[in-house]
């Protein structure tokens, strides 16, 4: 019914304008430190929620946010960012959101008698809008305290300006509805109230609030926190009036949720089959991760304007991506375009709402955009003139060439501008390109200016160039010239201007000259000297292997504006002369360049195998000779990074090849092998010689699935097999732990344990697989239904290809002081018998209590009394057995 109500309010608001769902998550993460063997757990159950704010509570400062943002929100790719941290007294609040959609503005912290609260403040990206989120971790033990907790919050919210958009949240530690806290967050006397948006009035803890209940997941102690079962509502969302009221910022009705509580599950473990809301892996994730439940709500925000559409176009070979994506944007958003060409093809430029060759490049929606990249294949050969345009003017703040320029996509235009007069260029436009001032000189007398200024791109069609000036000259004219075979990045080396001042010369206080000559150093092989030498009224000789490629002047007499250009080729960097003479003394300048020649260009080739991908740094798959490439390997899920092979070979990731020719390369990623748990045990009950007796498999009394469900075991394995292997003894658990603590023990497998004491999996495989679990150093632990539980004494490094760990062959195998029994007359050590109560002690409880209880009685498996495990309870499992073990307890912490 809610998914009905909601998609009603959906359509109704988006009829007056633009929306944008948004999903606010809340999550107590149980003294949550990096990094954690919580990491999966935590990763399935968000994944599973996909918010796009979570506020957690209990995460241990500014290491573990990073953690908890790196491990469990971005393993893969960049998603999510964290907020700054405040590290308060005791356990702090973090917030985390999804870049996408929100920005961070502050952090202010709250502070009270028992632990800070947080006011987080984000700035949705679309609509422009301000939320508040008040992280609340109240304390636990005293509603007194919560009390004045909540008065230090009102003190906040109700100094808030109208139309203020907030949510309160997080673990408030209430019992109910009645408790002074939650009463004075509810007041309406001030603005700064809050609703509770099921309204649920009454003592909480009661089983008619099943469905609502976030503590605990647990029915047993591991790992901390609390293990009554589900029968508190301590995580809450709470709202501002404006949130439910002014159709901004909108709750959407019925999208409340207690993730993965059906309601059936009052004071029981979150993991309890079945459960209705959520799969099983999703429940036992719930189960592993913390001692709460995770509470989330859905937001909408809206926004009054149009959203603004953004166009993107290719030519050539090659695609662009943009971020954000979705091509929809609402003001202001500034997108980022990348182009990405694809093999044998260079980025030559944007055109139509972008402008030059910058990439990636940044394009503001404020109103519809369209915008083009262009690709091509990158010529070679000598830089080549093409061809060459003039324009004058006369008494004019502008200037245009007489004719127009063909349009050719990686092309170099340069634009060499002189004025009678030290007159500056203010705007240089045409072609659909972007230009750019490279230089500028005024004569030595401030009788002229010369400027050089460069385009280079993907021109949208023929045309003219023009320009502005900041003043008005008496007479300018302009020589565009177009360059093919130049570099297509960082085209232009070094730069010179001068006057008869000398180098870079003052614009006063100098002669007028017929000649000039300076040093100019080249930087590339076969690079091109430019100059423009403004040259007012008189002609112009070029230098010494030089060539004019144009002389253009306009106006009369001294009034003249003349430019000349000339150019040539240098084989190696050296330094020459640029150098020429004038037909009479006149106070000129110049503008000296370096053009690079297009670098021969290779292709980089690359393949996968197995599940991954690579990405380029620059982008693309065809560069100039010399660049430096970084190939990054990334492993799906389920694999991990294997090497590099082809013209490279290495497993070094990130790799930084250099494009000296063309390269082909396989990125393989190889199969995540789970790991892997080789052990070896004897029980004392069955042994016999140096074997064990395997009489319950004989009888046909084992049962056919793991028998460990129940308590103090509590295990959720679904191991089970349709018919019991040979030399089966019995059935075992092992678990593994972190640490020697009980509260590390994180993973398990029922395995069954064979005659000659090894331990294999239901497929008969030595080598027991824990999936999902990292490679790492372990603790293994072995548990049987009677017998006193082992450890081994140190932990153990655990892969996928793990040594055999022999619990048999000494005391000092295990965990503790004389944690097994010698077997036989040999140097055997097995496992404690007599235990029939499970709790890990051999005394007179399992003597009277499950003994005296079940002997002479007809057998069954899990009649625990059976100590030797020969399918009956007799005096020798008493006398035999159970005093072997008596007085004993397991070593296991």
């Amino acid at each position: 019914m809610w998914r009905y109500i909601m998609a009603v309010f959906l359509a109704a608001i988006s009829v007056a304008a633009a929306q944008d769902t948004t999903r606010v998550m809340t999550y107590n993460t149980l003294s949550y430190s990096a990094p954690s063997s919580r990491d999966i757990y935590f990763q399935a159950v968000i994944d599973s929620i996909a918010p796009d704010i979570l506020v957690v509570e209990e995460i241990d400062g500014a290491a573990s946010v990073q953690g908890f943002l790196n491990n469990i929100l971005n393993p893969s790719t960049v998603q999510f960012a964290a907020g700054a941290l405040i590290d308060g007294p005791g356990s702090d609040n973090a917030i985390f959101y999804r870049t996408s959609k929100f920005s961070f503005v502050s952090n202010t912290a709250i502070p009270t008698s028992a632990r800070d609260l947080n006011e987080f403040v984000l700035v949705h990206n679309l609509s422009g809008d301000t939320l508040r989120l008040y992280a609340v971790h109240l304390n636990s033990g005293d509603a007194q305290v919560r009390a004045a907790q909540a008065d230090s919050l009102r003190q906040v919210t109700d100094a808030l300006p109208p139309n203020t958009h907030y949510l309160v949240l997080g673990d408030f530690n209430l019992s109910g509805s009645d408790e002074s806290a939650f009463q004075k967050l509810l007041d309406q006397s001030a603005g700064g109230y809050v609703s509770d948006p099921l309204n649920l009035i009454g003592d909480w803890e009661q089983a008619q609030f099943a469905p609502y209940h976030t503590q605990s997941t647990r029915t047993r102690s591991f790992g901390g926190g609390a293990f009554n079962g589900l029968d508190e509502r301590l995580d809450l969302c709470l709202f501002s009036p404006e949130i439910e009221t002014d159709g901004r910022i909108n709750y959407i009705p019925g999208s409340y949720t207690t993730f993965g509580n059906d309601g059936l599950h009052y004071a029981d473990s979150i993991n309890a089959l079945p459960n209705l809301a959520v799969s099983d892996s999703i429940a036992n994730a719930l189960h592993q991760a913390s001692d709460h439940l995770p509470v989330f709500v859905d937001l909408v925000f809206t926004n009054p304007a149009p959203p603004y559409v953004l166009t993107t176009n290719t030519v050539g070979g090659g695609s662009i991506s943009i971020s954000p994506s979705g091509g929809s944007y609402y003001t202001p958003t500034q997108v980022t375009l990348t182009a990405q060409p694809d093999p044998g093809y260079v980025f030559a430029g944007w055109q139509g709402d972008l402008q030059g060759n910058a990439n990636p490049a940044a394009l503001m929606m404020n109103i519809d955009r369209s915008v083009t990249a262009v690709f091509i294949q990158p010529g070679s050969g000598p830089i080549t003139l093409e061809e060459t345009v003039t324009g004058s003017s006369y008494d004019s703040s502008s200037i245009a060439t007489g004719a127009n320029l063909s349009a050719v996509a990686g092309d170099l235009y340069l634009a060499a501008f002189s004025t009678r007069g030290n007159i500056a260029v203010s705007t240089v436009s045409g072609l659909g390109l972007h230009w750019t001032r490279l230089g500028a000189r005024c004569g030595a007398r401030g009788q002229t200016r010369t400027e050089v200024w460069m385009a280079q791109g993907a021109p949208e069609a023929a045309g003219t160039i023009s320009a502005i000036f900041a003043d008005v000259p008496l007479n300018a004219v302009v020589a565009v010239t177009r360059y093919s075979g130049v570099a297509l990045s960082d085209p232009v080396g070094n730069l010179i201007t001068g006057n008869t001042n000398g180098l870079d010369g003052n614009c006063s206080g100098g002669n007028d000259s017929d000649t000039y000559s300076f040093n100019f150093t080249t930087t590339a092989s076969n690079a091109l000297v430019y100059g423009a030498i403004g040259i007012r009224h008189r002609t112009h000789t070029p230098g010494v292997w030089y060539t004019e490629r144009v002389e253009f002047a306009s106006g009369d007499g001294g009034d003249k504006a003349g430019v000349a250009v000339q150019d040539r080729t240098v084989a190696a960097p050296t330094t020459i002369l640029f150098n020429g003479t004038l037909n009479s003394a006149v106070d000129w300048s110049l503008v000296a360049l370096e053009l690079r020649p297009i670098a021969s260009y290779y292709t980089l080739t690359i393949q996968t195998s197995g599940a991954g991908s690579v990405s380029l740094d620059p982008l693309g798959g065809t560069y100039p000779a010399g660049t430096e490439v970084t190939l990054t390997a990334a492993p799906d899920a389920g694999y991990f990074w294997g090497g590099w092979s082809g013209d490279t070979t290495a497993t070094t990731n990130p790799l930084l090849l250099p494009m000296n020719g063309n390269r082909q390369l396989t990125a393989t990623f190889l199969p995540v092998q789970p790991l892997t748990v080789q052990a070896k045990a004897f029980l004392a009950g069955p042994f016999q010689a140096d074997t064990m007796r395997t009489d319950l498999r004989q009888i046909g009394s084992l049962p056919l699935s793991q028998p460990y469900s129940g308590s103090p075991w509590n295990y959720n394995g679904n191991e089970s097999v349709t018919a019991i292997p040979p030399n089966v003894v019995d059935w075992v658990l092992i678990k593994l732990r972190s640490s020697s603590e009980a509260s590390s023990e994180f993973a398990g497998r029922a395995c069954f344990l064979t005659s000659s004491g090894s331990i294999i999996d239901t497929s008969g495989n030595a080598a027991v697989a824990f999936d999902s679990i990292a490679y790492g150093n372990y603790y293994i632990v072995l548990y049987h239904h009677n017998h006193l539980a082992i450890m081994s004494d140190t932990t153990q490094a655990l892969d996928n290809a793990s040594p055999l760990y022999d619990f048999s062959t000494a005391q000092s195998q295990a965990y503790g002081t004389d944690p097994m029994v010698q077997l036989g007359a040999g140097s055997i050590f097995g496992m404690i018998p007599g235990d029939g109560n499970a709790d890990q002690t051999v005394n007179d409880a399992d003597r009277e209590a499950v003994w005296r209880l079940l002997n002479g009685t007809d057998w069954s498996y899990g009649k625990q009394a059976d100590y030797n495990l020969d399918g009956s309870i007799d005096v020798r499992d008493l006398n035999l057995y159970w005093r072997l073990g008596n007085s004993r307890s397991s070593q296991v912490p």
